[in-house]
């Protein structure tokens, strides 16, 4: 498998010390701080994208990773609720769903008990995946019903609409000074270059439970103040702090009106170097998704388009230059087959230059329904191949599927093959593959007591760019990803990540390349 690295920088940490001075207010000034309500009665909504996974519900069940679809229903998508009687609404929350269809606005309707309207109020929405939107009322509605309708959609105009999570809020009682400010201070595992030097991102986030509007100013030592509004909802604010060598612990502070709202201590540890590669691939999904005919179509389309980015950054820096893994051999065998004698050629070039990696099974297949003389034949198209560019095939890589037979091993290992990617389902039926050997690189022998695999399972299984997008997804993802490390106590300098998007046979990323190269650069 050809891998592109996404290199980190190694180096130290450096105490931080962070002030928010609010500009002085009026005395008279007072702080509405904002409720949540009771979860109110679901009492009808658009229908629901099939299959009981996107319920109506899953708005209020208090977890950001369930979600509400609707089937296709666009500006038609809306819940409507029942808060059991007169409340006094004064703000409104909405959490995105993780995906592509996003809402840029809607319109809340909020009733008393005969039906009668009491306030229509139209909302603009953070407009991208697992935004957050809180919007404050121009003053509290006594309501005892809503109807929340979606009535702009996103840039791509998906009409599988709707969110991950809905809360309404009452007015509480008005302090002088706010006192419930959350706080999170969180260190990025990695270095960035700053003029002449090296800096630690840390990354800042308030929650504001207030109706009113604070202004401020956000102080870190070694950088320039900058100003600072806080309002309703949570905001994330990003800072740096200079490199240094030992680990610190330091203490971060919101100060306003003249004392310290909320405060926190940081702990900075030292930063370790580490490497990521990415394997770009397509997961090769045959009559499941599309009919077969189609998938071939697709599946050619992603050759020729992986030959075409793999030209458009040849002058890339190492590193950055896109790679292309064909995930199962099929695909090849069926471009090789309708190619003409130019585009052979390339292809082959490609595959000696160590810019296409091949990969030994020739599909997905369900290894425990294989007779033996089926599993030894699932490489005989890889020994083939491998003859005819003059390059050995060490590597496989599966997806989808939940398990693999123990024969498997002997198999691959029969047809030269020393490396094992899997990468299950992952967001249902794998067992527990996934919870016993995610990001857990391990040797597996065969029953023969000789034969061996080196098998890793990359964290998510195949579906990581399915989660959160192609492009500058990744660059957003990889602060969490280096913190999850941390927090599981991962033990290598390297580690790999599939790189699967637009769904299952969808095409290239084309922008994977510039975002490794751009990250590297920083």
């Amino acid at each position: 498998m050809q891998k592109l690295p996404l290199s980190f920088m190694l180096g130290g940490v450096c105490a931080l010390v962070l002030r928010c001075f609010a500009a002085e207010a009026p005395s008279a000034a007072t702080y509405a701080r904002l409720l949540p309500l009771p979860r109110p009665k679901l009492t009808a909504s658009a229908t629901a994208y099939p299959g009981g996974n996107y319920e109506a519900r899953h708005l209020f069940d208090g977890n950001p990773r369930t979600e509400y679809s609707s089937d296709g229903k666009g500006t038609n998508t809306f819940i409507e609720v029942d808060f059991g009687g007169p409340v006094r609404l004064a703000a409104f929350r909405h959490v995105d769903r993780n995906d592509p269809a996003t809402v840029s606005a809607s319109e809340l309707i909020l009733l008393d008990a005969a039906g009668q309207t009491t306030a229509t109020l139209s909302i603009r929405h953070e407009n991208r995946r697992a935004g957050e939107t809180c919007y404050v009322f121009p003053s509290p509605v006594t309501g005892s019903r809503a109807r929340w309708r979606i009535t702009g959609l996103g840039p791509q105009r998906h009409g599988t609409v709707g969110g991950a999570e809905i809360a309404f809020y009452a007015a509480g009682e008005a302090e002088v000074i706010p006192s419930a400010i959350g706080l999170e201070a969180r260190p990025l595992r990695m270095l960035e270059r700053r003029g002449s030097g090296l800096a630690q991102p840390v990354k800042l986030t308030v929650d504001y439970p207030y109706a009113t509007p604070m202004e401020g100013t956000l102080r870190l030592a070694g950088a320039e103040p900058r100003p600072l509004k806080l309002q309703f909802g949570r905001q994330q604010i990003d800072l740096a702090a200079p490199a240094a060598e030992t680990a610190r612990s330091v203490r971060v502070e919101i100060e306003g009106l003249g004392r310290t709202l909320v405060s926190q201590t940081l702990s900075l540890q030292p930063v370790q170097p580490l490497d990521v590669y990415l394997l770009p691939h397509s997961h090769v999904d045959i009559g499941y998704t599309a009919l077969q005919g189609d998938v071939e179509k697709k599946q050619n389309g992603n050759i020729e388009a992986g030959m075409r980015l793999i030209e458009a950054s040849r002058r890339f820096p190492e590193g950055s230059r896109f790679k292309w893994n064909v995930e199962v051999l099929w695909p090849v065998d069926n471009y090789l087959r309708s190619a003409t004698p130019e585009k052979r050629a390339a292809f082959v070039a490609a595959v000696k230059a160590g810019e296409v990696g091949l990969d030994a099974m020739y599909g997905n297949v369900l290894t425990g329904l294989c007779r033996p003389e089926e599993l030894v034949r699932l490489m005989t198209y890889a020994t083939r191949l491998s003859q005819m560019c003059g390059v050995p095939i060490e590597s496989a890589m599966i997806s989808d599927v939940p398990g693999y037979t123990w024969s498997t091993v002997s198999a691959l290992a029969h047809a030269g093959v020393r490396y094992f990617s899997f990468a299950p389902n992952y967001f249902d039926r794998m067992g527990g593959t996934m919870v016993t050997w995610q990001n857990k690189p391990f040797w597996w022998k065969g029953p023969d007591g000789q034969s061996r695999l080196l098998c890793w399972c990359p964290s998510r299984g195949y579906a990581l760019g399915h989660l959160i997008g192609d492009g500058e997804a990744l660059a957003r993802f990889m602060p969490d990803y280096l913190v999850e490390l941390e927090t599981n106590r991962y033990p290598y300098n390297i580690t790999h990540l599939r790189w699967n998007v637009h769904g299952d046979n969808g095409s290239p990323d084309e922008k994977v390349a510039e975002v490794v190269r751009d990250w590297n650069q920083r």
